[in-house]
């Protein structure tokens, strides 16, 4: 999960189920789940609700020296990695 406070509060989540959460059982939270949600889908399913990103990850390896300079850089920058490589990716 990653929170980002703001002008508004932001927050990420990486694909899950809510377990006992259920659309008869918790219907205001569904429904503000989707009021909110920016983007991924909420599933019901027979043991809870799916949280549906969207993302898929990407496993690649690199020597340890690119790697901590493509840290270093991300880091000069004030972002995460992650977000470093999304904004040469866009």
């Amino acid at each position: 999960m990653k929170i980002s406070a703001g002008e508004q509060l932001v927050v990420e989540v990486k694909k899950s189920v809510l377990v006992g959460i259920l659309p008869t059982t918790h219907p205001d939270m569904i429904d503000k789940l989707k009021l909110f949600l920016l983007k991924g889908e909420i599933i019901p399913k027979y043991d809870g609700t799916l949280i549906d990103t969207g993302l898929s990850p990407i496993t690649f390896y690199l020597p340890e020296e690119k790697k901590a300079e493509l840290v270093r850089l991300a880091a000069a920058d004030g972002i995460s990695l992650q977000e470093w490589i999304e904004k040469r990716l866009d």
